[in-house]
């Protein structure tokens, strides 16, 4: 659920894998592994705030908003 979620939110924000890890200072490769749900949310998700941060931050057009 968490795969598809960001998967989708990402894509209308329109932000890359390597965007994201960049500005979460984490491998690009590793959030892809987390938006194709080959890797799990960890338990520990310190993460979790600033990418919902930063993907709010990309989304500013109308046809994001709606």
């Amino acid at each position: 659920m968490f795969a598809e979620r960001l998967d989708e939110i990402m894509k209308i924000s329109d932000v890359s894998n390597t965007m994201l890890g960049r500005a979460l200072a984490i491998s690009g490769s590793h959030i892809g592994r987390l938006r194709n749900g080959a890797r799990a949310l960890p338990k520990a998700h310190d993460f979790l705030t600033p990418l919902c941060d930063y993907l709010a931050q990309h989304i500013t057009k109308d046809y994001q908003l709606t």
